[in-house]
């Protein structure tokens, strides 16, 4: 956490609140951001989103935004309401923020247009997972959209034998979205750990194409899922 007076705060912008351990969000959020078309009749919805600038830029759009984070204090993020509410009075946004996790909150099924979850996956266990994709298939509207980003740790399994390391584990996404219901809509399946179309081998032939996060070996594997009905 970083700490400014506010009229520095708000001259640095909105990324400059919260310090992210992995590099990768340069890539993340840019790609995050134009994956699917976003208007403001929107309503989105956020996943683990601390104190992103990511949801704040989403606002500026007009659109109605809600992050859902459990706010805990172990990520060493301040997710305090006050420091909250400063950042929409400052950006001029309207974010509403939900302590909590996504089974906590009470919202109406198939209201929701854009789902957004990233770096978020990797960290958590199976059920926790399995609750994420499903709720946020049950929110979706007809034809939403769920834009995800995962991990993809360059030194665990396929990699090496090692299972997991301080920051998470390589999920399968094939798993995971069979298991939500919805269906990939963007992402290459070759690249996408899980899949049949994967291969460690041809991932690590291209490392060169990559952008490989500055503080540790990891990918970021980005794919964009929709709702079928």
């Amino acid at each position: 956490m970083l700490w400014y007076p506010h009229f520095l705060l708000k001259r640095l912008g909105l990324f400059s609140v919260q310090t992210n351990n992995s590099s990768t969000r340069i890539y993340e959020y840019p790609w995050a951001y134009f994956a699917t078309p976003i208007s403001s009749s929107m309503k989105i919805l956020e996943i683990g989103g601390g104190l992103s600038g990511f949801q704040f830029v989403l606002s500026t759009t007009g659109a109605k935004v809600m992050n859902i984070d459990p706010m805990e204090k172990k990520h060493n993020y301040n997710y305090s309401f006050k420091l909250f509410t400063l950042m929409n009075r400052m950006y001029h946004t309207d974010v509403r923020l939900h302590k909590g996790t996504i089974d906590s909150i009470s919202l109406p099924d198939k209201t929701i247009d854009r789902v957004f979850c990233l770096s978020v996956l990797e960290h958590l266990g199976d059920r926790e997972i399995n609750t994420i994709m499903k709720r946020s298939a049950q929110l979706l509207k007809p034809h939403g959209r769920m834009i995800c980003t995962v991990d993809l740790f360059l030194d665990l399994y396929p990699f090496s034998n090692r299972k997991k390391n301080k920051y998470g584990r390589n999920i399968s996404i094939k798993k995971i979205i069979y298991d939500s219901g919805l269906e990939l809509y963007r992402g290459k399946r070759q690249e996408l750990y899980g899949f049949d179309e994967f291969n460690h081998k041809h991932i690590l032939g291209k490392l060169y194409s990559y952008y490989i996060a500055e503080q540790y070996p990891v990918l970021s594997q980005a794919f964009v899922l929709k709702k079928k009905e």
